[in-house]
């Protein structure tokens, strides 16, 4: 969001993608205090995953910021919200008691489907 909007570059977004990846590590150490030696070593392995991956990655930066902005839209006319905006897509929003929308046939089963004791009504449910 802010690399899109223009405050920071992509690759310095990248860069806090990458340390948010490590700030993970910390509720698993928090998490590992007082517990089991097994605990501890899953603590550890999540701490050095993490920090392999970023320290792997951070030297690929620019090259994976340039593969971004080759797959992504570009439209010069827009910037900020406008462009965030014309990016999202439009959910098709349906109104339950629209009439014309499709319906599953009489007999089907969705209409009449059994509640938790095998009654399909209130007056099955009833019934000795």
């Amino acid at each position: 969001m802010l690399a899109s909007q223009g405050l920071i570059s992509l690759e310095s977004g990248i860069g806090l993608i990458f340390g948010a990846n490590i700030g993970t590590c910390v509720t698993a150490v928090i998490s590992a205090v007082g517990r089991p030696r097994e605990a501890v070593q899953a603590a550890c392995v999540h701490v050095i995953f993490n920090l392999g991956g970023v320290l792997l990655w951070m030297f690929f930066i620019h090259q994976f910021a340039e593969i971004i902005r080759a797959v992504s839209p570009v439209s010069e006319d827009l910037q900020g919200a406008e462009r965030l905006a014309a990016n999202t897509p439009l959910l098709e929003e349906k109104d339950p008691l629209d009439e014309t929308a499709p319906q599953p046939p009489a007999d089907s089963p969705m209409n009449h489907v059994p509640d938790a004791i095998g009654a399909t009504s209130v007056a099955d449910s009833l019934a000795p």
